[in-house]
């Protein structure tokens, strides 16, 4: 049996819209992880394999998650898209943005 990997309007796989009962899971080799979609077990594997494909152009840094490359290209571009609403404090990361603002609170 062949599983469709069409892409539909939304942009999301024929399996992406089965329900997740009815989704074929796939199996990592090295552990016990599955994942419902092709490519969420890749990027799982490169937890066991070290492969690090998105490199930063601007430094030696690489990453295993493209996410991770994107947040840390704010650091070389000055992007601070997350802001305190108390102060003028801003950072490239929601979360330290919100545990800022818990010196406020406390």
């Amino acid at each position: 049996m062949s599983t469709c990997h069409q892409r539909l309007d939304g942009g999301r796989s024929r399996e992406e819209e089965q329900p997740l009962i009815t989704r074929k899971l796939h199996q990592c080799a090295y552990c016990s992880f599955s994942a419902y979609t092709p490519s969420g077990l890749k990027e799982h594997k490169r937890t066991h394999t070290g492969e690090k494909p998105f490199a930063c152009p601007y430094c030696s840094y690489k990453s295993n998650k493209k996410f991770n490359l994107k947040l840390h290209l704010r650091i070389h571009t000055g992007e601070k898209p997350f802001s305190c609403p108390f102060c003028t404090y801003q950072s490239t990361n929601s979360s330290h943005v919100n545990r800022h603002i818990r010196t406020h609170i406390d």
